[in-house]
């Protein structure tokens, strides 16, 4: 722009007063002005002899141009708040998605009717929501299968040493079929002896009892 929004307002300001309009200059001439404020008090802004069609346009826009520039510049006020406004909005929508916790979401203050406040604002908030919901049920799934997990790892440790404990009975059982100094009672003594140590060691690490 050649002139600051400013600079146009204090030329604005500099003009003659009063609303601005053409008239003939006598009754029946050809030739227009363009005057400020009315009868006796008004004041000729500009005078255009012999006129064209041309002339007139210019005229009238001479005429028309405070107004215009008025509008327009109030025009422009009105977007720049409204500029102003978006890029808070925004800033809150951006402030919204990161706020992705339950503790950080319960601090979000902006309502209907607030500065900050947009529908976009609240598209966002209500994802955020609904992520947080969702991240919620995943935990508590996994954990509800974590539970059932263990409890199965249980289980399966709990027959296993059962097995281990049946093998070092029917171990024993053979021991005693043998007389002492049989090399097979050995054989079996130590097979006792792993399956008794196999059971003690399953149900130490999975907190199985005996």
């Amino acid at each position: 722009m050649k002139y600051s929004i400013e600079e146009i307002k204090t030329l604005l300001e500099g003009i003659t007063p009063g609303e601005w309009e053409v008239r003939q200059q006598i009754p029946y001439s050809q030739a227009l002005l363009v005057f400020a404020g009315r009868f006796e008090n008004n004041r000729t802004i500009c005078r255009g002899e012999w006129t064209t069609r041309q002339g007139d346009n210019d005229l009238e826009f001479i005429a028309a141009a405070p107004t215009i520039i008025h509008d327009l510049l109030a025009e422009v006020e009105r977007l720049r708040e409204n500029i102003e406004q978006l890029q808070v909005q925004l800033a809150a929508c951006g402030v919204a998605a990161m706020c992705n916790t339950a503790q950080s979401r319960g601090q979000q203050e902006c309502v209907v009717g607030d500065y900050g406040w947009s529908q976009s604002y609240q598209d966002v908030v209500n994802a955020v929501g609904r992520e947080i919901a969702l991240r919620d049920q995943l935990a508590r799934h996994l954990a509800d299968q974590e539970l059932l997990v263990g409890q199965e790892r249980r289980r399966v440790a709990r027959e296993c040493a059962e097995i281990a404990d049946s093998n070092a009975d029917e171990y024993q059982d053979e021991m005693n079929i043998y007389p002492d100094g049989d090399p097979k009672v050995e054989v079996y003594e130590k097979a006792m002896v792993a399956c008794e140590y196999i059971a003690k060691e399953i149900r130490i690490r999975y907190g199985v009892e005996g």
